[in-house]
């Protein structure tokens, strides 16, 4: 995978690979729960989702699938699709390039359209309600995260004036993935710090990964939120702007990039993996109560944690494969995995 990007006035990016962890958290230990299937949609027989790219989960076990391609979002359950919304334009209440979408827990779905610029809210059945700017600068927001008390957290590719300009420094990388704290109103509060030095040392390419917010707030009143590298060797639970780092129980080292500029006078900058695109080792995360969830990188086994210990507790083998997965008040919902045509599934443990 290649990725350049052009007009931006550097010859080069970050790309020495450094690891959060050397070691596993243990040995996996995997186990074999029994499972409810609630409902499933999808398949050759749906003409309604072109494709299943993300999913959120309804506090009542319904889903909201956002399907990229088809620049829509369709609230699925045990009667099928309840609605679909998503006209693509660049009006009030239209969409272009929506990567992400989450419900809060007053049963909104919140997505980003990073084309249009935009946050979007819609109610739990299916009314367009109200849309903000995103943050100045943004070149891609990949990820949001509704948060306990109604707050976000958006992870969002970023040019390097930008950044200055929201961290009072001077401008630094060109371009960075920073998360960016969003409030219940829409308004922006500002960066996340980093907390880890690895972050400022390697490529946007080496640290992705995923976030998840939790719909309760800790013992102290904070907001909760965890963040896991896809590629990398362990995850961040966040209270607040305080986190904690703690080591996957499936350990992989961060992978090697190649950066530098594109070459004949021409002004930006190529990054690419060294050895090709890597395997992920994780695919999703989310955290409920006090535990961490971790779907592996194998899309069959979801890893879980302690939350306020990152203790690795143990693996539960999944019926069916995914590529994404929320959950809600007793249930599993998430994307199949792997077949020719897009589905959702509904899961529940006996």
């Amino acid at each position: 995978m290649v990725l350049a990007m052009m007009g931006c006035g550097v010859d080069r990016v970050p790309s020495t690979p450094v690891n959060l962890f050397d070691e596993a958290a243990g040995t996996v230990v995997t186990r074999r729960l029994a499972f409810d299937t609630l409902w499933v949609y999808g398949g050759a027989g749906d003409t309604i989702m072109l494709n299943a790219d993300r999913v959120a989960a309804f506090p009542d076990g319904d889903a909201a699938v956002l399907d990229m391609f088809g620049r829509r979002v369709h609230r699925v359950g045990v009667g099928g699709v309840a609605w679909s919304w998503g006209t693509r334009g660049e009006g009030p209440g239209e969409i272009d390039h929506v990567r992400d979408l989450d419900v809060n827990a007053e049963g909104e779905v919140v997505l980003a359209d990073s084309r249009n610029g935009r946050l979007h809210w819609l109610a739990g059945d299916g009314s367009w309600l109200r849309e903000v700017g995103l943050p100045e600068g943004s070149i891609n927001v990949d990820a949001v995260a509704a948060l306990g008390d109604g707050h976000y957290i958006l992870s969002s590719l970023m040019y390097g004036t930008a950044l200055a300009t929201l961290e009072s420094t001077p401008p630094g990388t060109i371009a960075a993935n920073r998360w960016v704290r969003v409030s219940a109103e829409g308004e922006i509060e500002g960066l996340v710090p980093f907390p880890w030095d690895g972050f400022r040392s390697m490529s946007f390419f080496q640290t992705v990964g995923n976030i998840a917010g939790a719909r309760s707030l800790s013992a102290s009143g904070g907001r909760r939120w965890v963040f896991g590298f896809g590629l990398g060797n362990g995850f961040f639970v966040f209270n607040d702007s305080v986190a904690e780092a703690y080591p996957y129980v499936r350990h992989a080292d961060f992978p090697e990039v190649e950066a530098g500029g594109l070459g004949g006078g021409r002004d930006g900058f190529r990054v690419s993996y060294r050895e090709g695109r890597p395997d992920r080792v994780a695919r999703d995360v989310a955290i409920r109560g006090d535990t961490v969830y971790v779907l592996a990188g194998n899309h069959w086994e979801i890893d879980r944690y302690e939350s306020t210990t990152g203790q690795y507790l143990d693996s539960v083998l999944l019926p069916v494969p995914l590529s994404r997965f929320a959950l809600a008040r007793d249930a599993l919902v998430g994307i199949v995995a792997g077949g020719m045509y897009p589905q959702v599934i509904a899961l529940r443990a006996k």
